[in-house]
């Protein structure tokens, strides 16, 4: 799903894309986004969740 030769600055616009050309509701929108930030999260290494994440 994430081509690993990209670095995490790489990801975002390409993450971004995919975000903006994503067709649904708000919701399915915002639970993409919400995806998206975690994987990128993962990616920095600051697997830390807020504890209103829980």
């Amino acid at each position: 799903m994430v081509d690993p030769s990209l670095t995490p600055a790489q990801l975002v616009p390409d993450w971004q894309r995919r975000f903006f050309s994503v067709p649904g509701s708000p919701r399915q929108l915002l639970l993409h986004l919400l995806a998206v930030v975690t994987m990128i999260r993962q990616l920095l290494g600051l697997r830390r969740q807020p504890t209103y994440l829980h």
